[in-house]
């Protein structure tokens, strides 16, 4: 073959192959199939040089996994909706999509997982339906395997494993013990249920010929609605009887149904009501909810391990628990690359049930509960610039009702409603005080959310692929390369005379280069150094305002406080008409304790307000891209600023760590306090500013009566916040950055 024949052949194959990744990524621009293709390419000739060298695969193939999960066009953009069980997902799902279109999943406890894949690709002209797809005896082994594998360590018998699966096979599972006892109860309780459900699972199996169970259902046909609802319901009909090992069957079949997908018409957005948009190549995934059997746990993993993207959906009541850190350790295991905020861009938190939350039934300090779990598990996503504001109110996480959502596009849509009634104490709890669905719809959050999803699954998310594929590819050839010149390094140890005087010549080189490099962080450290005193405006407004939301906290507890305070045991010669000394003692101690709560709480906004203006000055700056273009080699833009982003998440954590000592450090001084060590009145103006007993026992006193008295007692404390606080973060701010350039 000619030169000019085998260059004419790789041109053939590169266009064959931008149209195939065009055809697989429709919303894709030319100049991102290009780009995408070029990583492609650069995984190919990864995985080339790991064919000649296996012995360095091994220690990148988790690195190489995301890499190639990144890049790999063909298959479908999984966005997986995922939390624990009770987190409303089914419905949230429905919510998204603007109608009853998913047949959601009854209450109750499932044999087994079944995961829902939403595609919005059927053209009109076509009826919606859903396909099943039955568990296979390869699926099923794959389950037994993974539950021997859980169980391993106290010694379970696998020899039956290889056998027929048959009704002995079925036995063996059902019988098996550990022959090493399981001490603790929690454990042995779920060897049991997961031991139970794999017998179920098999029996249903040989009860059933799954080649000729039904696979399609049509949505449009009430019938077929029907049976699926029977087939994918623990409770129905279908499902109630198991059989048993003596050869009396059932019709039972819940557990293997592995999947249900949809392929659904787009609900078209229009003035009143906006819905999920998704490229043909995008589709919903809702996992089983996390209930603690191990079953769904693997499926809930596996399914994780196969997203591309996580919407993480939980109800205000469940933060923080052991379950959502075991799913959030997934996510940032298999979905967010480590040390990069910007693929943490994949990731959607949802708190689902708004509702609630108007009503006070959730955790009094449920914005600092969400920042703090979400950082614990991707550092530097409350942070970053594109992620801090994505949510509702300029949250990085959304506040969303999905049941009231859903009801209202029903509603907007002339559909029956669920329950009326429910509906009417909704619209009041959202403060919908008209009445209109519209307003309900936008109180929701629904819309805001669906907004953000459209327009990353249709513009961002590609884009992100290219990133993460790059960034992962990266990192394997920056830790070879490394490898390389270290052996090089090794191998021309005894070089001679010419080679030392290059040497010699290059390490001027490098200095003067290195010197310039440093002129340029020490000028941007100037600058910031000379920013100070404007900086120290900016942070008394934050403190001001940090004081008000002090206030406001206080005021609210006030009329409990009095309430406590007036029927205690000080009041055993009937109701007072003043505040005697006990009742102001009480009072006072009880505010003063209310007070360190809430300054410990509200003052490390502080540190993380001047974080932000930190970050801003080096993203304007440009430091990352002064610092690749003044180095002697090439270095990517995106690594630096992913090592600069990570110093800020380091610093910022030390800085909200140190916040609120420096605040209750001279509060808690006793010179401060608002009684004296015996618990006398130490400041008396503050039992001045108290409001009087009204004159009838069960009359209302309300927050506002305390003004004049939380006035008082901003005069107290608010010098402590604006002047100690500032200049102790500025002061630890000086040296965190400094401990920055010296890195």
């Amino acid at each position: 073959m000619t030169l000019s024949e085998d260059t004419l052949l790789t041109q053939a194959i590169d266009l064959s192959r931008k149209e195939a990744i065009k055809d697989k990524l429709p919303d894709a621009t030319e100049e991102q199939v290009e780009r995408f293709l070029a990583q492609v390419e650069r995984i190919e000739a990864l995985e080339e040089y790991f064919e000649q060298y296996p012995e360095d695969k091994q220690r990148f193939s988790d690195i190489l996994a995301r890499a190639n999960k990144a890049l790999d066009y063909k298959q479908p953009y999984n966005i997986a909706v995922i939390g624990v069980t009770g987190a409303g997902k089914s419905t949230f799902i429905n919510a998204l999509l603007g109608d009853d279109v998913v047949v959601t999943r009854t209450v109750g406890s499932a044999a087994t997982g079944t995961i829902l894949t939403i595609f919005l690709d059927m053209p009109e002209a076509e009826s919606q339906k859903a396909i099943v797809q039955y568990r296979n005896e390869r699926n099923i082994r794959g389950l037994i395997y993974d539950f021997i594998q859980r169980y391993q360590s106290y010694e379970l018998d696998s020899s039956w494993f290889n056998s027929q699966m048959d009704l002995g096979f079925a036995n063996k599972i059902k019988t098996i013990e550990p022959q090493k006892k399981i001490a603790e109860a929690e454990i042995h309780e779920s060897f049991e249920k997961s031991r139970e459900t794999l017998t179920d699972i098999v029996e249903q199996y040989l009860n059933n010929n799954a080649s000729s169970l039904q696979c399609e259902f049509f949505l449009d046909n009430p019938k077929d609605v029907e049976e699926l609802k029977q087939l994918t319901d623990e409770n129905s009909n279908l499902n109630g009887q198991k059989s048993n090992l003596n050869g009396q069957k059932s019709t039972r079949r819940i557990g293997l149904v592995e999947s249900v997908t949809y392929r659904l018409h787009p609900i078209l957005s229009n003035t009143e009501t906006q819905t999920l948009q998704l490229p043909k190549n995008v589709c919903l995934v809702d996992l089983p909810g996390l209930d603690g059997t191990p079953l769904h746990n693997i499926i809930i993993r596996n399914g994780i391990k196969e997203a591309d993207a996580v919407i993480y959906i939980q109800k205000p009541r469940m933060i923080g628990t052991g379950r959502d850190a075991d799913l959030l350790s997934n996510v940032r295991k298999y979905i967010s690359l480590e040390g990069s905020a910007e693929s943490s861009e994949s990731v959607f938190f949802v708190l689902n049930a708004v509702d609630d939350i108007k009503e006070d039934k959730i955790p009094a300090n449920l914005a600092q509960d969400m920042y703090d779990q979400i950082e614990k598990f991707l550092p530097g996503y409350t942070t970053n610039p594109n992620l801090r504001h994505r949510g509702t109110e300029g949250k990085p996480y959304f506040l969303i009702s999905a049941w009231a959502a859903l009801q209202a596009q029903k509603a907007l849509r002339g559909k029956q409603i669920e329950n009326p009634n429910k509906y009417d104490s909704t619209k009041s709890s959202l403060g919908v005080k008209d009445g209109s669905d519209r307003r309900v719809l936008e109180a929701s959050q629904i819309p805001n959310l669906v907004e953000e999803l459209t327009n990353f699954a249709r513009d961002r998310r590609i884009e992100g692929q290219i990133r993460d594929g790059k960034q992962a590819i990266n990192s394997i050839v920056e830790a070879l390369c490394s490898e390389f010149e270290t052996e090089k390094l090794q191998l021309t140890d005894n070089e001679g005379t010419i080679h030392k005087q290059k040497n010699k010549k290059v390490k001027q080189m490098l200095e003067e280069q290195k010197q310039s490099l440093e002129d340029v962080v020490y000028e941007f450290r100037s600058n910031q150094l000379a920013s100070i005193e404007r900086w120290k405006q900016e942070l008394d407004k934050e403190a001001k305002h940090i004081c008000d939301l002090v206030d406001n906290e206080l005021k609210k507890n006030m009329p409990l406080l009095w309430k406590e305070a007036g029927y205690s045991k000080w009041l055993r010669g009937g109701y007072p008409y003043r505040v005697n000394r006990a009742m102001a003692e009480y009072i006072v101690d009880r505010t003063q304790i209310n007070l360190w709560k809430q300054i410990a709480i509200q003052v490390p906004r502080l540190a993380k307000y001047l974080i932000q203006l930190y970050s801003s000055s080096l993203e304007s700056y440009k430091m990352a891209q002064k610092i690749a273009t003044g180095c002697y080699d090439y270095q990517e833009v995106s690594v630096l600023e992913l090592k600069i982003q990570k110093w800020i998440v380091s610093m910022q954590h030390t800085m909200v760590e140190v916040a609120g000592r420096i605040a209750l450090t001279k509060m808690t001084d006793p010179a401060c306090a608002f009684l004296t060590p015996d618990g006398k009145l130490e400041k008396r103006q503050l039992v001045d500013t108290l409001p009087k007993p009204p004159r009838q026992p069960n009359s209302n006193i309300s927050d506002t009566d305390f003004n004049p008295f939380i006035a008082e007692v901003r005069k107290e404390y608010e010098p402590h916040v604006s002047d100690n606080c500032i200049i102790g973060l500025l002061n630890l701010y000086r040296y965190e950055m400094m401990l920055i350039f010296m890195n």
